[in-house]
């Protein structure tokens, strides 16, 4: 019995012990509930449950052919004030208002525009602060400003009041972050950057401003058409909130969009772009378009297009490859190419024009020169030199008013019907009235000798010039080499393509490569395209435009489309070229050859003289220091300097050790007495000016992107001088003026 006793008085005890420890335990949960309650809550207001978060990846870039880059993202940033931060909270309330609108001072420095005003930031975060303060569901993270600020903005907020502040301590003034530093967050974002400004812009494209599901989204042109390689994939990682500052573990990084390489030179692309604006404004214009061509390939090496917008022109859309316009006389080649080939004509037959007027189906079908007596008769090749529209009808009354499927088959063999796929959105694709159409009649055939009746976009009636300069062969023209990962492994790549082989017959094409050279030797062109520099063919175009007002070919007027297409150099030809401009103005605003022509003929000499800068008949009879002072050499890369030097026999001076640029790196030449000297622009380190002086326009451009800073050219040609001197510290975001002219060293 004392034994059972004893293991009872022991469970006892515990049972006494444990019914103590739940009452100390009860006791303490009370205290944490009543006593350290408000402390512990008000700490569980500065912590977050940990959350997944997507981090959005990089978008790849456009990089021109010449490798330079086009489009490129660059960091931005949305700003956010965490007001339930504990610094923030500890500040009294007249003290907040205070450096709210301090921060809005320094955020109005930016010039943002109405929404960036002092007094709308200040009522912004002042509105934020007492929501938040009312515990307003969302209110506790403010965006402090509407719109996305740079990393260099962000980056000088950041040191200056209210962020930052000067404080007196043991004596001495000392720096530290400010109460609302603390609780300044932020959601990086990426914004689209152009470094060639209105360069292609169309062609480029352009993204979304807001991001879907945190991926950017092209809009238009390249960026759209390639937006799923571009954009990447995004990643994941775990973010926590702890006392105003936030941790971040990264589970999946993301995957940066891939490269997209076009065809576009972008030295090219300026003579292209700055031959058709000096087109546009002498002409006063309304819209027009510019495309380069390389004729084995297809390769789209330059496209530009302009419209007028108050006293200026500006890349807004795309004509080149979306205008449906009736292309009038340069839809005679292809017209004489199939008559030709079916034996309906040949180049040395004679038709009469008579005095310039043929009146067929109810209408004056008429010549440019009718009220000067006409050209009488003229050989059917004469018909191509002088583009006869009488010459041009008449072959069609012959040979396809009664059978007009043969005319039909023909243009859809030369790819003048068809929608060309060119690696980009908004190809229009062409039209042309047929037999089975309300409006056909026997003035329909007669009309599309002439350019009447099909409407088709510029890059149509450039692949058909650009097949006859390439033998016959039509090719697929092409915006994009290929895409590759930030590794430099091909993703994607896009090889030339054959579209149609051996459009015609050998002698078909003969005759019309010789009808095309006199169009510029003896035609119309005579005066306005032939040069003394690069030989040049192709065909003159003038269209009264039907659809320039919505009513019929008068409704507005007389209002052209001229146009000129064709290839350069004649014999071994390396570009097709087009140049069109709807409704010019002032004298010869109705010639083809005079409005575009003369366009074209700019174009084929700035790139004629891209490859051969020197004369040779300049320099060969000096000696080597006599060449020196005649010399004009553009930098560029190294290899390509050198060996110009070399092949005219100008002496180089050896760079000192450490000095010697690679090959492919830029150099710009410095003159000495007997020799060249070529200095590596790499010699400047970052934050540094270069110097520019010597480059092309559109390499000295890149260089100052490269840099950070804003860029304004005056004039035309290279650089010959910059408003910072060279070596001179700069910091982001500065001005900097190239001056552009010739420089000549005389």
């Amino acid at each position: 019995m004392s034994k059972h006793s004893s293991i009872i008085a022991r469970y006892r005890l515990i049972g006494f012990v444990f019914i103590l420890a739940i009452l100390w335990l009860f006791i303490k949960v009370l205290g944490i509930i009543f006593v350290d309650g408000p402390t512990w809550r008000k700490i569980a207001q500065t912590m977050h449950q940990p959350d997944t978060v997507t981090i959005s990846p990089l978008r790849g870039n456009i990089i021109s052919s010449d490798g330079h880059i086009v489009a490129i993202s660059k960091p931005a940033y949305r700003l956010y004030l965490d007001f339930g931060a504990g610094s923030i909270q500890q500040l009294p309330q007249d003290s907040i208002y205070k450096q709210l609108d301090s921060l809005a001072y320094q955020m109005s420095l930016w010039e943002k525009g109405e929404q960036g005003t002092y007094q709308a930031l200040r009522k912004r975060l002042r509105e934020g602060y007492r929501k938040a303060e009312l515990k307003k569901p969302g209110y506790r993270y403010v965006s402090i400003c509407p719109y996305e600020v740079s990393h260099v903005e962000y980056q000088h907020l950041k040191q200056v009041y209210p962020l930052m502040m000067t404080v007196e301590r043991k004596g001495r003034m000392v720096r530290r972050r400010g109460p609302l530093s603390v609780g300044l967050t932020y959601e990086e974002r990426a914004l689209r950057d152009r470094p060639y400004g209105e360069l292609a812009r169309r062609t480029i494209g352009s993204v979304y401003k807001e991001v879907k599901g945190d991926l950017t989204q092209g809009e238009y042109g390249l960026e759209q058409s390639f937006d799923t390689l571009l954009r990447g994939e995004p990643g994941l990682a775990v973010r926590q909130y702890l006392a105003g500052s936030t941790r971040q573990n990264t589970l999946h990084s993301p995957r940066a969009g891939y490269n997209v390489y076009t065809t576009l030179d972008m030295n090219l692309q300026q003579i292209v772009h700055r031959a058709l604006y000096e087109q546009m404004t002498q002409f006063e214009a309304d819209y027009g378009g510019a495309i380069l061509m390389e004729v084995e390939t297809g390769r789209i090496l330059a496209l530009a297009n302009l419209t007028k917008g108050g006293e200026s022109y500006y890349e807004g859309v795309n004509y080149a490859l979306s205008a449906l316009n009736e292309p009038g006389s340069t839809m005679k080649t292809p017209f004489m190419m199939a008559a030709l080939d079916d034996g309906v004509c040949t180049p040395t037959d004679t038709i009469d024009t008579g005095n310039g007027v043929f009146k067929y189906g109810g209408y004056n079908i008429r010549d440019h020169n009718a009220n000067r007596g006409g050209y009488g008769r003229i050989s059917v090749a004469q018909g191509i030199w002088y583009s006869s529209n009488i010459v041009l009808a008449k072959i069609a009354i012959e040979g396809y008013v009664d059978h007009p499927e043969g005319i039909y088959k023909h243009l859809a063999n030369y790819g003048l019907l068809e929608r060309l796929d060119v690696g980009i959105e908004g190809v229009a694709t062409p039209t042309v009235i047929r037999p089975e159409d309300k409006s056909y009649g026997n003035s329909t055939i007669p009309g599309i000798s002439r350019g009447y009746g099909i409407s088709v976009p510029a890059i149509n009636t450039l692949n058909f010039y650009n097949g006859v300069a390439n033998g016959g062969r039509i090719m697929r023209p092409y915006l994009v080499d290929r895409v590759e990962d930030a590794d430099g492994k091909v993703i994607q790549e896009f090889q030339p393509q054959v579209l149609h082989e051996n459009i015609c017959k050998p002698a078909t094409l003969d005759s019309i490569r010789s009808m095309l050279d006199n169009v510029v030797l003896k035609g119309t062109a005579a005066r306005t395209v032939q040069s003394n520099l690069i030989s040049i063919s192709g065909k003159t175009g003038t269209a009264l435009m039907s659809n320039h007002g919505g009513g019929g070919y008068r409704t507005s007027g007389e209002v052209y489309m001229t146009s000129f297409c064709g290839y350069f150099p004649s014999d071994r030809p390396k570009y097709s070229c087009i140049i069109f401009v709807v409704n010019p103005h002032g004298p010869g605003r109705a010639s083809g050859g005079i409005v575009a022509g003369s366009g074209v003929k700019r174009i084929a000499e700035e790139i004629y003289t891209l490859s051969n800068p020197i004369l040779l008949d300049t320099i060969t009879p000096h000696t080597a220091d006599m060449r020196l002072k005649h010399l004009e050499l553009a930098g560029g890369k190294r290899k390509d300097v050198e060996h110009f030097l070399s092949a005219y026999g100008i002496p180089e001076l050896r760079p000192q050790e450490g000095q010697k640029a690679t090959l492919d790196q830029l150099v710009v030449p410095q003159y000495g007495h007997e020799a060249v000297q070529l200095y590596p622009l790499g010699n400047y380190s970052r934050g540094v000016m270069p110097r520019l002086v010597g480059l092309a326009p559109s390499e000295a451009v890149y260089q100052v992107s490269r840099q950070g800073l804003k860029v304004q050219l005056v004039g035309y040609g290279r650089v010959v001088g910059q408003s910072i001197p060279i070596g001179t510290p700069i910091k982001p975001g500065e001005k900097v003026i190239l001056q552009l002219g010739n420089n000549h060293r005389q």
